[in-house]
């Protein structure tokens, strides 16, 4: 929708940016990974915004999660998140854009980021139990607002997959 397009703004990144950087960090760091459905490409010029914009080096969670998929040789993927069906199908598509398969998604049909943050382990072990079924790489939890790290290591021990 119109609002949470907002945060897409690369005026109101610029302007978020500016005011980081007179903190003076080493890097800023957009952690939005609901970014992940406009695609890398998208990321890219944001990063070259920002650093345009302050002198200071930039990246995104996107772009991270990318090259973590780089560096562990990940290439097919299950993909959980707390979003709608349409988002993670669009996030499937950016992935597949970028050499990514996923081979199978589940998804909580949220569309808030207050939500996102409630999502409890237990409504994440059920569809992290499928997901490991397809026999990923790795499982991903991708949002930044979704608490996932109090079950990876337990997901990680029952089902064999990296997570």
């Amino acid at each position: 929708d119109k609002s949470s397009d907002k945060q897409f703004d690369a005026a109101v990144v610029r302007s978020a940016a500016e005011l980081l950087a007179t903190a003076d960090v080493d890097v800023i760091a957009w952690n939005g990974t609901s970014g992940s459905w406009l695609g890398t490409d998208h990321d890219r010029r944001l990063v070259a915004e920002i650093t345009d914009a302050t002198g200071i080096p930039a990246t995104t969670s996107t772009l991270a999660y990318m090259e973590a998929f780089r560096t562990f040789g990940t290439e097919r993927i299950g993909l959980f998140t707390p979003y709608t069906e349409d988002v993670n199908e669009q996030i499937v598509a950016s992935y597949q854009r970028d050499g990514i398969k996923t081979l199978d998604h589940r998804f909580l049909g949220l569309s808030d980021n207050e939500s996102f943050a409630r999502v409890a382990d237990d409504e994440m072990r059920p569809g992290s139990l499928e997901l490991s079924a397809s026999r990923p790489d790795a499982i991903i939890y991708l949002c930044t607002n979704l608490y996932g790290a109090n079950i990876t290591a337990e997901m990680e021990d029952e089902t064999g997959v990296p997570v």
